[in-house]
């Protein structure tokens, strides 16, 4: 029951480069509820993928994939919860590995942003994303899904955001203040920015964090906030794509919530975590 279906010579920790380390966080969640349902359904969906890439023919998975069991949340708290994340990826940093990590809620993102951050100062990270994520606060919580870029770029990581297509009226102020690289799902789907210029902030490190619903939801419904006017498959393909020339060095997919009787959502996830998976193993061999 690992990511992918690997068998056990693909999938051993002490050969894989990169661990699937999945979090079903939820103590901050505002809108729906059931990201913590998330991590379970993305790696069932995983089982039935084809793994062979159809333009290369190359087979990514077979570099080694190792997945861990779910890293529960502490029941004392999203703070707690936090400091658990950070622990365990800074472990697995020091053991050697890459993460790709899957949510669960957006929060998780920042303690494992901030491990990599000691490994690789030149760290930056892309959003992708329908929300800004930028708020001081939220309900109370500085550790909110809704703050977890403002945490990032506080520790002082370049960010780029893309598909953003709601934000409250304090981050707007600190996008345009900060002159935070941020473009609407308008600017990608009609590509009225090219995808050069949207990216030109990121260094040559990159982490990207995937929140679910910056797909449009006619392709990921599944998800705890479902904006429209998200992008598309091949508009995830293609920035991906842009990425090369840069490392990519970890990953997460967050914001699953998935909905009986219906698939598409995680094997949209499955799929996605993939090519990240597959494009962070290329740049590791």
């Amino acid at each position: 029951m690992n990511f992918g279906g690997l068998p056990s010579e693909e999938s051993l920790f002490e050969t894989s480069p990169l661990v699937i380390l999945p979090i079903p966080l939820e103590q901050t969640t505002s809108y729906r509820g059931g990201t913590k349902d998330g991590p379970a359904a993305l790696i069932h969906a995983s089982r039935f993928m084809e793994l062979a890439d159809w333009e290369t023919g190359d087979v990514p998975a077979t570099r080694g994939i190792h997945t861990l069991p779910a890293l529960e949340p502490r029941a004392s708290g999203p703070a707690e919860s936090l400091d658990q994340i950070e622990a365990t990826s800074r472990w697995l940093l020091d053991s050697g590995k890459l993460i790709g990590s899957l949510g669960g809620e957006h929060s998780l993102t920042f303690p494992i942003v901030r491990a990599y951050k000691d490994l690789y100062p030149d760290l930056s990270v892309l959003q992708l994303d329908a929300h800004g994520d930028l708020r001081a606060t939220y309900h109370g919580s500085e550790f909110s899904h809704a703050s977890v870029m403002r945490r990032i770029v506080g520790i002082g990581v370049p960010t780029v955001g893309l598909g953003i297509r709601s934000v409250c009226e304090e981050e707007i102020e600190l996008i345009r203040d900060r002159r935070l690289a941020r473009y609407s799902g308008r600017d990608l789907v009609r590509r009225r920015v090219p995808l050069e210029t949207m990216l030109r902030d990121l260094t040559g490190t990159v982490y990207v964090t995937l929140d679910l619903d910056g797909f449009d939801p006619s392709e990921a419904p599944g998800v705890g906030t479902p904006e429209p006017g998200g992008f598309g498959w091949f508009d995830f393909l293609e920035i991906i794509e842009a990425l090369k020339g840069r490392r990519l060095v970890g990953f997460d997919v967050v914001e699953l919530m998935p909905i009986a009787g219906q698939s598409v959502s995680e094997f949209l996830a499955a799929k996605a975590a993939y090519v990240l998976a597959s494009t962070l193993l290329r740049g590791v061999i």
